[in-house]
């Protein structure tokens, strides 16, 4: 398990190497977003860097996590699981989420790279 906090936002996230099928390589992660905070907090926004072991890079830009913008409120927490497919073994993936605190300013969350 990999684990990141920041401005009391806590990101922890496991992940699964699935099957290889067609000479792609499967992977799925969990990930809990945690609010250790004292303001309530909504993800806006997420962007991930994907690297594959040859160093080809992929972009990934969207509104909130799987579809939803969840809402955090200090103690509270939010989990997913999700997935990408890349075209070798190993790979690894680095980004941040975009929140808005209760006072409508914006927060930058980093995560640590999952390998």
């Amino acid at each position: 398990m990999f684990k990141a906090v920041t401005n009391d936002i806590e990101v922890c996230v496991e992940t699964f190497y699935q099957e290889s099928k067609n000479y792609r390589h499967s992977f799925a992660y969990r990930i809990t977003i945690k609010n250790n905070g004292i303001n309530t907090v909504m993800i806006q926004s997420r962007f991930w860097l994907i690297t594959y072991s040859d160093g080809s890079k992929i972009k990934v830009v969207g509104e909130g996590v799987v579809g939803k913008t969840p809402t955090l409120n200090p103690g509270t927490y939010f989990t997913y699981t999700s997935g990408c497919v890349i075209e070798t073994p190993i790979g690894k993936m680095n980004g941040h989420y975009i929140m808005i605190q209760s006072d409508n300013s914006l927060l930058k969350v980093d995560f640590i790279q999952i390998n």
